[in-house]
């Protein structure tokens, strides 16, 4: 409702310009008092105004927002809505709307001494937002805005406006495993320092993984330290060790979950490790955070093609020895599935590694060797508890280098000939081998864990996974009386 005015009364006429950020009068009259009044009342309840910051539209809007992007409708007098928007944007109220509104004024319109101001204020609003919140559609728009708006200042000033909402805005990068290969889709990622970073990460993968960055020369560090995080213990923390070289890290993702980090990237430049730390990945699973002061000039990442997903199996449970072993006494005598076996065998990839039947790679120890070493039980650790027990053959190692620049190199020494070590960084591809010249190296470490990652039974029920050891056991013979009735 409107109040009435005293008779006699009139609106003060105003004798001073108005201050940076203060509300225009054709939004809520400041001096005759008319202006927009919503009141309610209830049983036992008297009669009382609503504040008008309270009220909204079906849209979710404020009435102040709505007045606002209403005036901006209205055709002509741009020159005076640029300057009442802009106290809008300055002051931080109703930011969204009058952002919206200003962007429709043409740019023929902007009066040139209230450009800079606006940028300042869309700035300093922005900068006050977590990372998190820097993404919305809305920010996103009133940077755009802000960008505009410094192409119209001399190049000087400019370039430095541009380059200030260029550190305000997000840098997002999108991660994922490559299916049934253990590593990450990107080896590397390049971030400007000081710069808000979202990163998501999902998991596309049949296997539990985590993104984890650490601090400068400490992947080993954490690695190790993930590793002796086994049982349910290391499950409930998703193998995150406690330390203070751990800078981000998502939690484990079972296939199919997507998790984003946000942080403000180091001011230091200089390489960041990040590394799955589900144990026995992070020998394999790992690339490296480049922290840069600038883009400029440089070329964008090589992202390697993620594929679709998985073979179309799900997670199933997080296996461990004391599932299975009670299962083990009668379970391999008889009754198993030959074809199951034989599918499941595919199913975990073990051929990426292993050779069996004349089939698969060399790379790794091959599985009719395996068995005549291993059976039941023991056979069954093997695959669930790599690290139990370590062929001196296929053990890993990590090089540190001379060239303090370069990354240590780890993996598998699969060919010494007498100048240069051939080291295989993953067992799964048998083309990633790098080699490296025995006078480069500063140091070599031998690792404790096994270049066989677990969880390669994750998406087995317990019958699969009995049938998978019979048929290896066996060496895939169908006539084995394990599959008999």
């Amino acid at each position: 409702r409107s109040p009435r005015r005293p008779r006699g009364q009139v609106p003060r006429p105003r004798t001073r310009p108005r201050a940076e950020g203060e509300v225009p009068p054709w939004l809520f009259d400041s001096g005759g008092g008319d202006h927009l009044i919503a009141s309610w009342q209830g049983p036992g309840i008297r009669k009382q105004n609503i504040p008008a910051k309270v009220l909204r539209t079906e849209g979710g809007m404020s009435l102040r927002d709505e007045i606002i992007l209403t005036v901006s409708a209205l055709p002509g007098h741009e020159a005076e809505k640029f300057k009442d928007f802009a106290s809008f944007i300055q002051s931080g109220k109703n930011f969204i709307a009058a952002t919206k509104a200003l962007a429709g004024i043409p740019q023929d319109k902007w009066p040139v001494d209230g450009i800079k101001p606006v940028i300042n204020g869309i700035a300093g609003y922005v900068a006050k937002k977590k990372p998190s919140q820097r993404t919305t559609p809305e920010i996103v728009a009133a940077l755009k805005l802000g960008n505009r708006l410094a192409f119209a200042l001399p190049d000087e000033e400019s370039a430095k406006a541009r380059a200030e909402l260029h550190k305000l805005s997000v840098q997002k990068i999108l991660i994922k495993p490559v299916p049934h290969e253990m590593i990450y889709n990107r080896k590397q990622m390049t971030i400007e320092a000081g710069r808000p970073v979202e990163i998501t990460f999902e998991n596309i993968d049949v296997m539990p993984h985590n993104l984890v960055i650490t601090a400068k020369d400490a992947m080993i560090e954490v690695g190790e330290a993930a590793e002796a995080m086994q049982g349910p213990e290391g499950m409930e923390k998703h193998y995150i060790p406690e330390s203070p070289k751990v800078l981000w890290a998502t939690k484990l993702l079972l296939p199919g979950e997507v998790e984003k980090l946000f942080f403000i990237a180091p001011k230091e430049t200089g390489k960041y490790p990040y590394i799955c730390t589900f144990p026995g990945h992070y020998l394999i699973m790992n690339g490296t955070m480049v922290v840069v002061d600038s883009f400029e000039g440089r070329t964008e990442d090589k992202v390697q093609v993620a594929g679709k997903g998985s073979n179309g199996r799900t997670f199933v449970k997080m296996w461990q020895m004391k599932d299975l072993v009670p299962s083990l006494k009668d379970g391999l005598a008889k009754g198993r599935s030959y074809n199951r076996g034989r599918e499941m065998l595919n199913a975990t990839g073990c051929l990426k590694c292993h050779s069996f039947l004349s089939q698969g790679s060399k790379l790794g120890p091959g599985l009719t060797e395996v068995t005549k070493k291993y059976q039941g039980e023991a056979l069954l650790q093997q695959i669930l508890e790599p690290s139990s027990e370590i062929n001196e053959q296929f053990r890993s190692f990590a090089f540190m280098l001379k060239d303090e620049d370069e990354d240590p190199v780890m993996g598998t020494v699969v060919k010494d000939d007498g100048v240069n070590l051939h080291v295989a960084q993953s067992l799964v591809n048998a083309e990633d081998v790098i080699k490296i010249k025995k006078t480069s190296i500063k140091e070599k470490k031998a690792l404790p864990i096994s270049p066989m990652p677990t969880g390669l039974l994750v998406t087995l029920t317990k019958e699969e996974i009995l049938d998978l050891l019979a048929y290896i056991q066996s060496n895939g013979d169908p006539k084995d009386k394990a599959f008999g009735k």
